[in-house]
């Protein structure tokens, strides 16, 4: 069997600290910050969205499985509207670099990823929601990164649920 040599990664709270970043704004609003449409409207629109920090060890493993010779590619539902994907591209680049990822794909604001994802056969999958699996059953591996230690949703199958991208990587590398 051949070693799978592609890593699709979401971006948001995989590789990105969307959740802090929010926070720090809308403190308030710490238990339930996803179900707020305006004001994570108004967030992604802001200088706060631009200069997320990156998630625990996410520059780290991004950097290693690069030198590793993978490729990289990022799938992220964060919204596409003007200046919000400018802002994503632009964060991802100053804290990763420039030209780490083979491919950054924008969606719409909670947008499906699974015609997107059909277009990377044989690639590992992280991503920290587990409804994201759905329609995308042509991906070898699916990783659910769950510091929460949530339960999916009735219906999911998640084939290995990681802790952090650290747990992540030590998967992907002993993979085969």
């Amino acid at each position: 069997m051949e070693k799978i040599k592609s890593i699709i990664f979401d971006c948001d709270d995989v590789l990105l600290d969307y959740r802090k970043g929010f926070l720090a704004v809308y403190p308030e609003l710490k238990d339930h910050h996803m179900f707020h449409k305006e004001k994570n409207f108004a967030f992604r629109h802001s200088d706060d969205f631009a200069n997320l920090e990156p998630c625990k060890f996410a520059v780290e493993v991004v950097n290693e499985l690069k030198r590793l010779g993978y490729k990289l590619n990022i799938v992220t539902s964060v919204g596409n509207e003007e200046g919000v994907e400018q802002k994503r591209i632009e964060n991802i680049n100053k804290v990763f670099g420039e030209n780490v990822f083979d491919k950054i794909v924008v969606l719409g604001y909670l947008k499906s990823k699974s015609d997107v994802l059909s277009e990377f056969p044989k690639s590992f999958f992280i991503d920290d929601i587990a409804l994201n699996f759905v329609g995308s059953n042509h991906i070898n591996i699916h990783m659910h990164l769950d510091a929460d230690n949530s339960v999916p949703p009735e219906g999911i199958s998640i084939a290995t649920k990681v802790y952090d991208l650290r747990e992540a990587f030590e998967f992907i590398v002993s993979y085969l």
